[in-house]
Order: C-alpha cells, then structure tokens, then sequence
C-alpha cells in the first residue's frame, strides 16, 4: 500500500500509526492491560514495532494475572489457617470445661498446690517398679507401700503412691479402687495438660493472627510504595514489628551474580552499613543463595563460618537468619535478621520469615517488572524516535545526530564507510560522520585516514558475529582485546567502546562506533538501543551510501564527459596534462604530474631508451627535475611499469625498486606515495601519467577507475596532439627545405652554396657541433669550409684523405647514424677516431652520380640526439646542396668555357691581322698568355732539323 501512497501521504501515514502506538505505550505505563493493540498496516516497521507491543502486553497481562492469583491464594490460605485455629480452639475450651466442670475439683480438694511433698527413700523401690514395667507395684519395707502408675492413651504420665503401716496390706479389692481413683486422676491431669497446651496454642494462634494480620498490612504498605527504597523501608519495618527486637536487613545480588549488597536496614544498631558490598562465595549470605534455602545461625551453621557472620558476632550478634527472596525460580536476594540474643528465633518466626521473604520477593519481581515495563516502553519511545529521525535523514551527519541525541550523548559516535575485497570481507574504515557533545565535528582526525583492520584483530569478533553488538566496557581489562588492538585504542584515545555493525541484505555498508576515553559500564538501555539499532541505522545507510553512489556516479559522469569534451579540445601537452589534474586523483595534493612520452612505443619485443616529459605540474625545486629521463638507467620501470593496469605505490619506502629509481623518487622528488597510469593507444604502449606524493596516499578503486578510465583518453589526446605536432613541423621541415631548394636554384657560387648549408641545417637539427667536408680528388685532400665547434664557427685545415668517419662516409657512399657510443661504433668499423669524441653522430654524404664529393655531418656529446628524422632531413640537405654546387660548378665551367672560345676568338682575329709571321706569334703569344695568366712559348721547329 506504502507504494502506492505519495510522499506526504505516507509522512502522514506514518505519523499517525506513529502517534497510536505512542498511545499504546502510554496507556501501558498506568499499569493497565486491559486492551489490545491494533496492528496497523503501510508501514513495516510500525506494524512490526506493534506486533511486538502486543505480544509484551500480553506477556505483562499474564505476568499480573498470575501476581493476583499468587496474592489471592495467599490470602486464601491465611483464611483457612486462621479459621483451622480458630475452630481448633473451641473445640479445646469445650473439652476444657466439660473436665474441669465434672472432674478436676473431686481429686484436688485436699491438696493445694503450693505444698511440697517429698518422696520417702522406702518408698522409692515400688515407684521404680511402677515406672519401670508401667504396672501396679506393692512393697513392704518398714512400710506397706502400693504404687499405681497413671496412664492416659496409652502413656506414662506419673505414679500414686500410697504408703501405710507395715501390718497394712493391700487386697485385690482396694487395689482395684485405687487404680480406678488413679485412672480417674490419670484424665484429670491430662485434661489439665491439654488446657495449659490449649491456652499456650489460643495464645500462639492470637500472636500468629496478630502477625498475619501485620503481613496483610505489610502487602498492603507494599502496593502504596513509590518506589524501591520505600519497599525496602516498609519490609525492614515490619520485619521488627512480627518479630520483635531485631534488626533486619535486605541484600541483593549484582549483576555478576559473585557480589551482593547490603541496599536497607532497619533497627536500632546497624551491624552492616548500607552500601557494603561483599563476595558471594564464603558469606552466610552466600550459602543462603546458593543453595536456595533460610539459614539459622547459629543452630544451622555456626555464625564463626562465614565473612559476613564473624563481623556481626564481633559486634554482639548471637543469632540471625537469612532467608532467600525467590521470584521466578530466581534468587534475588536474601532478608536477613539478627539479634544480641542466644537462640533468639523460633520455629514460628522462622515461618513467618518465608513468609515475610515470599511477600517481598513477589513484591520486588511485580515492581521490578512494572519498571522493566516502564523502561521498556520508554526505551520503545525512544527507539520510535530514533527510527522516525532516522527515516528523515539525508545525511551521514543527520544520520550520526538522529541515532546519538538519543542513544547515547555521553560518548563520542563515529560513523564509519568500510572498504571490502573482492570476497566482500571488510578490510580498513574511513569516518564519513563524528558526533561529540551534541554537534558534527566538521573537521576530525579522522575523516582522512584509512584505518586498516589488519591492525585490530580483536574486530573479528563482529566481523564475524555482525548480527550482535560488540561491547567492551574496559579495553585495558577486556581479554578480547589483544595487544596490537589495545595499542590502536590507546592511540585513538579509547578506553571503552560499542562496535554496532551495520550490515544490509547481507552486504557491508559500516559501522556504527560509540566511544569513551575511560572505562564505561554499559546500561541495559544502552544495550537494547545498541542492538536495535543493528538493522534500523544499516538499512538507512545503505540507502544513503547508494543515493551517494548514484549522485557520484551521476558527477562522476558528468565529470567524465567534461573531461572528454576537453580533452577533444586541447591543443598543447599541459592542456591534457591540466584536464587530468581537475578530473582525477592526480590533481589532489600530488607535489609533482607530469605527463610522459615514450620516444618509441613499448613492445614485447622493443623497449623505449627514452621518457620525455612533454608536460608538468610540480611544486619541486627546478633542479631535481628533468625534461628527459633515460629509461636504462631505472631497472626497475621495466618490472614495475605495465600497459594494461596502472602502477600503485602507495609506500615507496617499503617497495623493492632500484637504486636510480630511489634517489630520484625518494631523496630527489622526496616522495612517499606514487601512481603511475599507462598511455595506450590501439593497443599501442606510447607513455604514461605519474602523481608524486610527498605524504601518505591512499589510491581508492573508483578513484584509480576514473584516472584509467581518463588515461585513455588523454593517450588519445596525446597522440593526437603528436600528431597535429609531428605534421606541423614536418610541414615546417618541407617548408624550410622548399625555401632552400629555391635559395640554392638562385646561386651560382659554391662556395656561397656551402656556406648557407648550416644556414638550413641548424634550424632543421642540433648543430652545435657540425661540419662540411668536400673532397678533392686531384691533389686527394679533403678540406672543410664550414666547421661549428660547440656553437662556435671555426677553421679546420685541410688534411690528406685517411681512414675517418669524413673518408669511411666518402669511400661508403652511405648515410651513417650513430645514437650513442660513436667510439664503439668506430672501433667496430675499423675506422680511425679524428677530434674530440662523441656519443651522437650524424653524417650524410654528398652524392654527385656515383661520386661522392663531400659529406655533411653533425655529433653531440649526448646521446641520442639524433633519431632517423634527422638523418632523413639532412638526406635531402645533401642531396640539394650538392645538385646546387654541381650546377655551380657546371655553369662555372661553361661560363669559362665560353670565355675562353670568345678570348680565342679574339685572338685568331688579331693573328689573323699580322702582317708577318713574327708579329703573328708574338701577337699569338702574348694574348694567349694573357688569356690563361700563365707564361706562353711558341716554339717553330726547323724542318732540315726535324722540328
């Protein structure tokens, strides 16, 4: 029905089944039963809460139905008792009468009582005889003595002596009248015994009724009685009252059951202050509520036994009695009594203590259990309140305030979010809510801290029994506290504590935690509430854990396309880089991000050599980072990095990682926790995001989920931006080679050419150390017109060609890239080491044909420096500059070929104008000489001298 009502519907609903059995509990509370509840339905908790009250109630009606009959049964019989007495002493006056009316004065005429008689020593053999074989005796001893023995039912209850001369003698005739006269005697003081008895039992049965009626009055005392120290007065009381001098005492047993304690006294002097407390074992007391029986000291046991009973004879008591309060089979207590008399009690006082004891005892039990009702119905009232602010609550605080204000405001209440493993067993807690002197504490300790169970063994105990409340009322006493979890109480600043486990359709949603800094005993209110709350405060949440999750995952989502929506849009490295910080983890109190590239993709089968930093965040000194790290130097990234789950350390210190790696991380970068999250494009490895933290940092499942979730996407931002970079500067590099192509078309010098060779090259590649060497074939020397030392133009005289990286590229004919080591690789090769050594070397030759005329290299002292871009970029270096110097040196050859046909023509016309042959060669001679800068002889041969 409850699904079908809307949310104010059900509010109203729920307040008003709310309010009837607020009613009910009430109602209860007067004592009256004499209803039933009405079992309401919409609401399960209410109708559970009310099928609850109404089987209670039932409980109590039977609790009191069976109090009244014990009272009327008791009443019943002191009736019967007192009417049996009552009868029995009539018939006894009327006996009493009839003998003393028809009897007694015929026989005692003569005599009176006061006289005293002595038997004489003559007669004493015929008494002996009558007494011993019970028949009548006569003697003559001096005497004539006849004694007759008088009987009533069968026993013996005195002789009649008779004693005369010796010549008397006794015939069978007076012996017959005498024993008839003493038969008659015989009834006359039996009737006179049985008055004394009879007058001694109306006396007793008048002091019993008297008692009994004080017992009547007591019951009645008790039911008027406000609460239970006036029930306690009115026993002690009416305890001396019934029996006299006394002093009376009630002791009841502790929760333990090992102690008891003295609660009232009454009398004169007080043998046992109220208020002591005394052990079980060894004590009168004791013995009396152990073995459930009235103990009468000292004919029972003597009063030297026991603890208790040498105390009260040291201070003058000669007699006492302890006699157990029994209610339900139970022994509650003891009433106890004493006196300074010997022998102080009788049979008939110790009747009237069982009795007195069954009255309170039932006392005790019916108020007892009218304050249990009232307790209970308070604590109902409170767990109503409780559950209805717990309905209400959207909160962890309002759900932490809803169950503290009314449970416990004395200690410090804590709710706690577990963190579970794949088995779904709790493994450390975080605080998500702390209650303290009726507030949330908006900022405690331990908001921010995991604490692992793994360091409280003792939480087994509800790890493993969820459906109690685990209680410790002393962490330094407990036995179930073991040293390591004693150590965290102790550190937490908790001296007692309720675990209450908060479980909810089988899964774990937290604990509900209720501390004390000193030791604390635990209520029973404490104790039901505690227990109550078990199912009540776990439903309600997980219900707010699952409204978190969603509204988490709900910003999570929303976040995640945030994210994505940037990560589309970035256009530079620290743009993916700041997308990640505001997105995830990383971006929370990490001292150091950064952004890192593989220089080539990581393979089964192929590792990078470099890790370049293409973007940071850091707080770290400028100095302990680098904007490239090798990756050979760091074994331990090969066995701690992985392309497909990120790399969690969450204690470096504790972690097995080379000696390179820790220098960097722990004394450089100074880190204490790190993650590691891995690039992966296509299946394709190209790099990573580390976080550097330099405290203690807890990496949570949904927060690593997000950042993988977010690494993805940034790989692909990356490489998009990669390759947005790599197209731009190949774009630059066509364009910068286009613009030289064109530069070199319009040159027609070589050595000009080669000068703007570096001109190009240090904007394509690091030419901080670059040379350009060229060949000369006729005189085989090579000779260097361009040569850069360390960003420094310098002149190299040319040398003899010989066996070096210039010569070995020439005679080779191939381009030659060397990323580290060049002396290794020289070595290898056979070929000589020339200058200052390198770890890169560059070098490509200039092909003219299948010649080569030149090369053009560049080194460094670091390595690689150099990558196959370069080497391909001053590829088409080379192959330009070299067809431009090729067509110089062409178009230089054809201009002074043509100058010389024009200079020959020139001269042929001046010969030609001779007008003799002398002047003809000499005219020959001179402008040829001039023509070629070079002395010229014409010689003319004779012909007789075969010239």
């Amino acid at each position: 029905m409850a699904d079908s009502l809307s949310y104010q519907e059900y509010k109203e609903l729920v307040q008003t089944q709310g309010q009837q059995l607020l009613d009910v509990l009430a109602f209860a509370a007067t004592g009256q039963f004499d209803f039933e509840v009405e079992i309401p339905e919409g609401v399960d908790v209410l109708t559970d809460l009310a099928i609850g009250f109404s089987y209670l109630i039932d409980d109590l009606r039977g609790l009191l139905h069976e109090r009244e009959e014990r009272e009327h049964e008791l009443e019943m019989r002191v009736a019967e008792r007192t009417q049996e007495l009552e009868q029995a002493l009539t018939e006894v006056r009327a006996v009493q009468q009839r003998y003393i009316q028809r009897e007694w004065t015929a026989y005692t005429a003569d005599t009176t009582a006061a006289e005293t008689f002595a038997i004489p020593e003559t007669f004493l053999p015929a008494l002996e005889t009558a007494v011993t074989q019970a028949q009548t005796a006569t003697q003559s001893n001096g005497q004539s003595n006849l004694a007759v023995p008088i009987h009533y039912a069968d026993e013996l209850i005195g002789v009649f002596g008779f004693s005369a001369g010796e010549t008397r003698t006794w015939d069978e005739d007076e012996i017959a009248a005498v024993e008839a006269i003493v038969e008659q005697v015989g009834l006359a003081l039996e009737n006179q015994r049985l008055f004394d008895q009879t007058q001694t039992a109306l006396a007793e049965t008048e002091y019993q009724a008297q008692r009994l009626a004080q017992l009547n009055e007591m019951g009645a005392a008790f039911n008027t009685s406000a609460n239970m120290e006036e029930i306690f007065q009115v026993a002690g009381s009416f305890t001396l009252k019934i029996l006299g001098d006394v002093q009376a005492s009630i002791a009841l047993r502790d929760k333990t059951g090992a102690m008891f304690e003295v609660l009232a006294f009454s009398g004169d002097q007080s043998v046992i202050p109220t208020g002591t407390r005394l052990p079980v074992a060894k004590t009168a007391v004791g013995k009396a509520i152990t073995e459930n029986r009235l103990l009468y000291q000292p004919q029972d046991v003597p009063l030297e036994d026991y603890l208790d009973s040498r105390q009260l004879a040291a201070q003058g008591v000669r007699s006492a009695i302890c006699a157990p309060l029994i209610a339900s089979g139970s022994v509650l207590g003891t009433l106890n009594v004493t006196s300074f008399k010997e022998n102080a009690f009788t049979a008939s006082d110790l009747n009237l203590m069982r009795q007195i004891t069954t009255l309170l005892a039932s006392t005790i039990e019916s108020r007892n259990l009218f304050q249990q009702i009232e307790e209970r119905a308070a604590q109902l009232t409170k767990l109503t309140n409780i559950e209805t602010a717990l309905s209400q609550a959207q909160t962890a605080g309002e759900i932490l305030t809803a169950v503290t204000e009314a449970a416990s405001q004395s200690a410090l209440a804590t709710l706690l979010d577990i963190t579970i493993n794949k088995k779904g067993e709790p493994i450390s807690t975080r605080a998500v809510s702390q209650w303290h002197k009726g507030s949330i504490l908006t900022d405690a300790p331990l908001y921010h801290v995991d604490l692992s169970l793994t360091d409280m063994p003792s939480a087994h105990y509800w790890i493993r029994n969820p459906e109690h409340v685990f209680l410790v009322e002393d962490v330094d006493t407990d036995p179930r506290i073991d040293v390591q979890s004693r150590a965290t109480a102790k550190r937490l600043k908790v001296g007692a504590f309720a675990t209450i486990p908060l479980r909810s359709a089988g899964d774990w949603q937290g604990i509900l935690f209720f501390s004390w800094r000193s030791a604390h005993q635990f209520t029973d209110e404490e104790k039901f509430l505690f227990q109550q709350l078990l199912d009540a405060t776990a439903a309600v949440f997980a219900r707010y854990k699952a409204q978190k999750a969603q509204q988490q995952a709900l910003r999570e989502t929303e976040s995640l396309y945030a994210a994505s929506a940037a990560l589309n849009a970035v256009a530079t490295y620290q743009e993916i880089l700041d997308v990640l910080r505001q997105h995830s983890i990383i971006g929370q109190h990490a001292q150091n991000v950064s952004l890192n590239f593989f220089d080539k993709p990581w393979t089964p089968t192929q590792q990078p050599v470099w890790i370049d930093v293409l973007a940071r965040y850091t707080e770290l000194p400028t100095e302990v980072v680098q904007p490239r790290y090798r990756l050979s130097t760091f074994p331990a990234a090969v066995t701690l990095l992985k392309p497909n789950a990120p790399t969690i350390l969450e204690d470096i210190n504790s972690t097995d990682i080379d000696d390179n790696t820790r220098r960097l991380y722990v004394n450089a970068f100074q880190a204490v926790s790190t993650i590691f999250a891995p690039l992966v494009v296509g299946g394709s490895w190209i790099g990573y995001v580390n976080a550097i933290y330099q405290q203690p940092t807890h990496f949570t499942e949904d927060a690593v989920r997000r950042l993988m979730a977010l690494a993805g996407q940034a790989a692909i931002a990356v490489q998009n931006v990669y390759a947005v970079a790599e197209t731009q500067a190949r774009a630059d590099e066509l364009k910068l080679l286009n613009e030289m192509s064109q530069a070199l078309a319009s040159m027609l010098d070589p050595d000009e050419i080669v000068k703007s060779i570096y001109t190009y090259a240090e904007q394509l590649l690091n030419t901080t150390n670059f040379y350009v060497a060229l060949r000369d074939t006729q005189k085989n020397i090579v000779s260097f017109p361009i040569a850069v030392e360390d960003g420094v133009h310098v002149n190299w005289r040319e040398r003899p060609f010989g066996s070096g990286m210039t010569e070995h590229l020439i005679m080779g004919k191939t381009p030659v890239l060397i990323e580290e080591n060049v002396d290794k690789w020289q070595q290898q090769h056979g070929i000589a080491s020339i200058g200052a050594g390198a770890q890169s070397w560059l070098g490509v030759p200039m092909l003219s044909g299948n010649q080569a005329i030149g090369v053009i290299a560049a080194q460094s002292a670091q390595s690689y420096v150099y990558n196959q871009n370069h080497l391909n970029l001053l590829i088409a270096i080379a192959s330009q500059v070299t067809i431009a110097i090729q067509n110089a040196r062409l178009f230089q050859q054809t201009r002074e070929r043509a100058r010389r046909e024009q200079i020959l023509r020139q001269i042929t016309a001046r010969v030609r104008g001779s007008a003799d042959v002398d002047t003809i060669m000499r005219t020959a001679v001179q402008e040829i000489g001039r023509t070629l800068g070079r002395k010229t002889m014409i010689y003319l041969g004779d012909d007789d001298r075969g010239a």
